[in-house]
């Protein structure tokens, strides 16, 4: 669970994102502020950065997922073969 929050946001606290995190009952979560960033994260100064960061979460779990896939693959090919 990816949760990413201006500090600046006026729409809504970023405490409240905080709260979410912390009781979040996955093991996998990010809480990730923006200081001085408001409500829309995509259009606001450093979209840029905001994009990598995401970007960069969601990469690292793809390869986690690729890596997990080929290794229950070849485990499964194993049993086949013997």
């Amino acid at each position: 669970m990816l949760i990413l929050h201006g500090t600046a946001d006026k729409a809504t606290k970023f405490a409240g994102s905080r709260a979410f995190h912390d009781a979040a009952g996955s093991a996998d979560k990010t809480l990730k502020l923006y200081e001085g960033h408001h409500h829309d994260l995509l259009l606001d100064v450093d979209k840029e950065i905001v994009m990598v960061d995401i970007e960069s979460w969601n990469d690292a779990r793809l390869a986690l997922a690729r890596t997990m896939e080929l290794n229950e693959w070849g485990s499964c090919a194993s049993d086949v073969t013997g």
